[in-house]
């Protein structure tokens, strides 16, 4: 095909999902990453004549809703706070998008003695089964990263991450490898442990395009963390002489608001920072 044909079928046949309203996706696809990870593919289509495609732009993300239908330790209370919610929304990133499907990586915050419970909308997730429904919205968010990156002037692009706060950062590192952007790339990705870097492989394979630098809250000296030989590895929490300052330098940022609130003071060039 063309592509002057691929045009004409983009427009006759090629439609947006995302329109702003609550609407159903499909289960089809449920894979344990790790013991607390769950990679999930989601079907969605409105007219089989259609292929469709999500419609969110780089940067944004898209709310998750389910319904509220697990029963605490306590009934009444989910990690002793009040638990009366019809449903459970939580926003998501979607680190895969294709025709009619995306994927989602979703976090499982098991129980601890401080968090009875756990995290309320990964143990909701982790009960779905193949062919259940959840309603999804969007896009949601302010800014559009594509128009930024073809249109600012970028000395070198600064990705900082906590945790979950990766899923953000891989769409935009994914994304300039595939359109070959010239854009030299730096992730700082922050976590408690060495088994909680979520995309580790991903990032990894990618790790000819950007430098990687992980930093561990529990950092084990008996562990030989550096064996793949493509990152560097930090003990304990980002630090402002990891970062690099330049005027010509754009931050993005994503992760926990303690992490954030910490970044943001270290970065000199607020004008600069861009929080996902």
């Amino acid at each position: 095909m063309n592509k002057c044909l691929e045009k004409v079928y983009e427009i006759l046949f090629i439609k947006k999902f995302l329109n702003q309203e609550w609407q159903k996706v499909k289960l089809i696809k449920k894979k344990y990453i790790s013991d607390d990870t769950l990679l999930l593919t989601f079907y969605y289509s409105k007219n089989p004549i259609y292929s469709y495609i999500l419609g969110l732009d780089l940067g944004k993300h898209i709310l998750v809703k389910i319904n509220n239908n697990i029963i605490s330790k306590n009934k009444e209370y989910w990690n002793n706070n009040i638990n009366n919610e019809e449903y459970i929304i939580r926003k998501y990133t979607p680190i895969k998008l294709d025709y009619n499907t995306f994927d989602l990586l979703i976090k499982i915050y098991r129980p601890t003695n401080n968090f009875i419970d756990g995290g309320k909308m990964g143990r909701h997730i982790e009960n779905l089964n193949i062919n259940d429904y959840i309603l999804v919205k969007g896009p949601c968010g302010r800014i559009n990263i594509e128009n930024i990156l073809f249109n600012k002037k970028i000395n070198k692009l600064i990705l900082i991450a906590g945790g979950s706060g990766i899923t953000p950062i891989y769409q935009v590192i994914t994304y300039i490898i595939k359109k070959k952007l010239n854009i030299n790339m730096t992730l700082i990705y922050a976590n408690k442990t060495f088994n909680d870097i979520l995309l580790l492989d991903e990032l990894l394979n990618y790790s000819k395009y950007l430098n990687l630098i992980f930093f561990l809250e529990n950092y084990n000296n008996n562990l030989n963390y550096n064996y793949y030989n493509k990152y560097k590895l930090l003990k304990g929490y980002i630090t402002e002489n990891i970062i690099e300052q330049d005027i010509n330098n754009l931050y993005l940022l994503c992760g926990p608001p303690p992490m954030i609130n910490c970044v943001n003071k270290f970065i000199k060039l607020k004008n600069n920072i861009i929080i996902l």
